[in-house]
C-alpha cells in the first residue's frame, strides 16, 4: 500500500488522531517502525492539549517515514535492484544450454564465436519450447507456457550479448542478429495472436485493488477462526494503511 519511496503524505488536521492511534497501538511492528522513524513537521503549537507521544505528531500535515530503515518485524520493501547483466545474463545461458544440449553453470562463460554460431532456427526452436513445451508445434497446440512479454524480453537479454546486435539477421549471408529475424518473429506474433483470442497465458499484470474487493477481503479476514493474526492483527494493519493514504 504504501509507495516505494517509502513517503506517506496526507492531511490530519481534519481526522480524529485519536482513532487513528487507536488503530496504530494494534499494530505493535508498525508503532515500534513510526518511533524509530519517524519525520515530521511542525507540531500543533502551545496551545495543544495532546495526551500521547503520536497525538501532537498526528496534529501535523506531513507524515513521512523511511521504510529502509523500518522494524525488523516489518518486511523489507526496498530491495536492492539487479544490473543489467544480472537480469540478462540468465535468458542467454539457457538459450547456449538449449543449443549445446546441456545444462550450464549460471556463471558460464561464451566466446564470441559460440555466439556468432546462433542461428535463427534455434532461437526459434528456444522459443517454442518456452512457449509451447515443444521445439516443433503443432496447429492445435496452443502457447500455455509463457506471454510474449516474455518472450520479448528473452530476445532483448540475447541481443544484448550477441557481437552484432546492431545488424539485422540477413538470411543470404548467415550472418547479424538471429533475434531479429522472421522466425523469430513469427513466433513472437504467433503467441500474441492466441492471447488476443483467449488460448494463451493470461494476463498478470498488477492493477489497484477495487472497493469492493478491498471490503471483501475484509471481511474475509475477518471471518476467519483460530488464527488471531489473520482475524484481527492484518485487518488492523489494512484499515491504517487505507487511511493514511486514503
Amino acid at each position: 500500500m504504501f509507495d516505494r519511496a517509502g513517503v506517506v503524505e496526507h492531511n490530519y488536521c481534519s481526522g480524529d488522531p485519536g482513532t487513528v492511534i487507536a488503530k496504530m497501538q494494534c499494530v505493535k511492528s508498525l508503532v515500534l517502525a513510526l518511533r524509530q522513524n519517524l519525520a515530521l513537521a511542525p507540531k500543533c503549537g502551545a496551545a495543544c492539549t495532546c495526551s500521547s507521544e503520536f497525538s501532537c505528531q498526528f496534529h501535523s500535515r506531513t507524515l513521512a517515514f523511511d521504510i529502509k530503515q523500518s522494524h525488523d518485524e516489518l518486511p523489507k520493501m526496498a530491495r536492492k535492484r539487479k544490473t543489467l547483466h544480472e537480469v540478462c545474463y540468465p535468458h542467454l545461458v539457457r538459450l547456449m544450454g538449449f543449443v549445446h544440449g546441456c545444462q550450464h553453470t549460471k556463471d558460464q562463460t561464451f566466446a564470441e564465436a559460440q555466439l556468432l554460431e546462433l542461428t535463427p532456427d534455434h532461437v526459434s526452436k528456444h522459443f517454442n519450447m518456452l512457449a509451447h513445451g515443444k521445439q516443433v508445434p503443432g496447429p492445435n497446440d496452443k502457447p500455455n507456457k509463457c506471454r510474449h512479454t516474455n518472450l520479448e524480453q528473452v530476445k532483448k537479454a540475447v541481443s544484448h550479448f550477441h557481437p552484432n546486435k546492431l545488424q539485422p539477421w540477413n538470411a543470404q549471408a548467415k550472418c547479424g542478429n538471429p533475434t531479429r529475424s522472421v522466425p523469430v518473429n513469427d513466433v513472437i506474433k504467433e503467441v500474441k495472436r492466441a492471447e488476443v483470442r483467449k488460448q494463451g497465458v493470461p494476463s498478470r499484470a498488477k492493477r489497484d485493488l477495487k472497493r469492493q474487493e478491498f471490503r471483501k477481503t475484509l471481511r474475509m479476514l475477518e471471518a476467519s477462526r483460530g488464527n488471531v493474526d489473520w482475524k484481527r492483527k492484518f485487518p488492523s494493519m489494512m484499515k491504517l494503511q487505507f487511511h493514511i493514504i486514503g
